[in-house]
């Protein structure tokens, strides 16, 4: 009787080698699908954030009859006046304005709060009260405010020893934060009527897709000034051929890199989506804008009344 007959046969090293190949093969193919399907999610994610923001700033434009401006600033004799009844939110953002409309009425109402000149970085601190928080304004992270491909935008960092959270979205200002074309510019206070008679809803930008400055100094939800003449432009607003007062360079829409150590990627959109930065619309339709569109479409869009003509396959 052959004892043999009974046994199973187990893998012979080479078998077990094949077989390794083969899983390590099928792991190798399907990471980047699995990598494609994330981001997928994580663009989708982006724009609904848009859209949202996007809603709100209608919401609030249904309210005062007009959208908020990127800030309030002092004009040097150059950017447009700012409007009276708003006497006391200097370089508060477009975003801490519209909070009541993304559920955040408790910073709303601690904003409204006595008549007087609150500084917007550091004094917005409260603690119980009406308000029932217990932190700075400005610290508290907004998961509408951050795009889930970067992780940086969910950061509270620490500037000057105060607390700061950060925002992946930025106001589109226009050409540049001088040339007061865009919906979302310093002391701006632009309708619907004038979008519409101009070049349309659905082909005028509203909010855009920036991460935060490599050194996480620009880019803060709350407040911001940019530098010089303060009109916003990196911090809270963004034209699509910005110019750099410092140098007079004017930064076009191009990829970015996190990897920055001049910043010189903050003065113009881009993210860290494969295809370009989303956008919402005036109209609220939210889509990527492709890095390869031409630089006189993007400014087209950019602006609400300079009456251009764009095929929506341009970009």
């Amino acid at each position: 009787m052959d004892c043999q007959k009974g046994r199973s046969r187990g893998f012979t090293l080479i078998e077990l080698l094949v077989v390794i190949a083969i899983i390590g093969l099928l792991m190798a193919l399907l990471l980047p699908a699995i990598q494609r399907v994330r981001e997928a999610m994580n663009r989708v994610r982006c724009q609904n954030n848009l859209r949202q923001l996007g809603l709100a700033l209608h919401q609030w434009h249904e309210t005062y009859g007009r959208f908020p401006p990127s800030h309030r600033g002092a004009n040097y004799g150059i950017a447009p006046p700012s409007y009276t009844e708003d006497q006391y939110h200097y370089f508060y953002s477009w975003m801490a304005r519209i909070t009541p409309f993304i559920e955040l009425d408790n910073i709303h109402r601690f904003l409204e709060q006595g008549n007087y000149l609150r500084w917007p970085w550091w004094d917005g601190w409260y603690s119980g009260g009406s308000a029932g928080v217990g932190q700075a304004l400005g610290a508290i992270p907004l998961k509408l405010m951050q795009c889930p491909s970067d992780q940086r935008s969910q950061l509270v960092t620490t500037y000057d020893g105060h607390p700061v959270a950060l925002t992946a979205y930025l106001g589109v200002n226009g050409t540049n934060q001088l040339a007061f074309d865009g919906i979302l510019h310093v002391n701006a206070r632009v309708n619907m009527a004038e979008i519409v008679s101009g070049d349309g809803s659905s082909n005028t930008l509203l909010v855009g897709e920036r991460p935060p400055s490599a050194d996480l100094v620009y880019g803060w939800w709350f407040a911001g000034s940019g530098d010089y003449p303060y009109f916003g432009a990196t911090d809270v607003c963004l034209g699509v051929n910005e110019q750099d007062p410092a140098t007079g360079q004017t930064h076009t829409y191009r990829p970015g890199a996190l990897q920055d150590p001049q910043n010189i990627h903050r003065w113009h959109f881009w993210s860290l989506h494969v295809v370009g930065s989303n956008f919402v619309f005036a109209d609220l339709h939210t889509r990527a804008v492709r890095y390869s569109v031409n630089n006189s479409v993007l400014r087209a869009l950019a602006t609400y009344r300079g009456a251009e003509v764009v095929n929506h396959g341009d970009f």
